[in-house]
């Protein structure tokens, strides 16, 4: 919750919109809810929906009309296909490659796609939506209302890495958004100790960043 407070905090003022395409267990949204912001969010798990939602207008003092939390697919986002320029900072953790499966019968759980190629395809739609949705940001006027994406890796064997961050920067060119800043967080999770035997036998270093890409859109 700290690291989403951070990031919240630093791009976003009070009473702004703050948007999670994939909010899993809610913490960007629980977060920015704390912190005064207007909420929008997207998750395939109708539990989680009710959970955040429950959460967020019980534990924060957010009005329940600036609440909007959808049990739908965060890469199409339906809901606003015709609206543009109304979100103030998107912040999502985007699911890793051969991720967790939390809905095995839905196609369109990120965790259900085995191929890196179909997955990107994905991600290309999502940041292509995300842009439409997201205000301009200006340079010149030092005003910046960032896509946030938080990166992790995947190890395939003895078919290396796929690492999303360096994914998403070519993603980002390709559908002409800026790449204004890369943000890496510490890690200090104590799983990381349950992997070092495997790192040290396949000579892997120790995972221990995670990258954050701060996207822009600019007029």
């Amino acid at each position: 919750p700290e690291h989403s407070r951070w990031f919240i905090n630093y791009f976003s003022n009070k009473g702004d919109v703050v948007c999670d395409s994939f909010f899993g267990k809610g913490t960007n949204i629980i977060a920015a809810a704390y912190e005064g912001r207007k909420v929008i969010g997207w998750d395939l798990s109708k539990a989680n929906v009710d959970k955040v939602k429950t959460t967020v207008e019980e534990y924060t003092s957010i009005n329940p009309d600036d609440v909007q939390l959808h049990h739908s697919c965060g890469v199409e986002m339906g809901e606003y296909a015709a609206a543009t320029d109304m979100i103030d900072l998107a912040l999502t953790d985007i699911p890793y490659f051969q991720a967790e499966v939390y809905n095995p019968d839905d196609s369109r759980d990120l965790g259900n796609i085995k191929k890196i190629d179909y997955f990107l395809e994905k991600l290309e739609k999502y940041l292509i939506n995300i842009k439409r949705l997201i205000k301009p940001s200006c340079y010149k006027s030092k005003i910046y209302k960032p896509i946030i994406i938080k990166c992790g890796t995947k190890r395939l064997g003895d078919k290396g890495i796929i690492d999303l961050g360096t994914e998403l920067e070519l993603l980002a060119r390709k559908v002409e958004l800026t790449i204004h800043d890369k943000i890496y967080n510490e890690l200090k999770s104590a799983y990381a100790s349950y992997g070092l035997k495997q790192s040290i036998e396949n000579r892997y270093t120790v995972k221990s960043h995670e990258t954050n890409l701060v996207l822009l859109k600019y007029k």
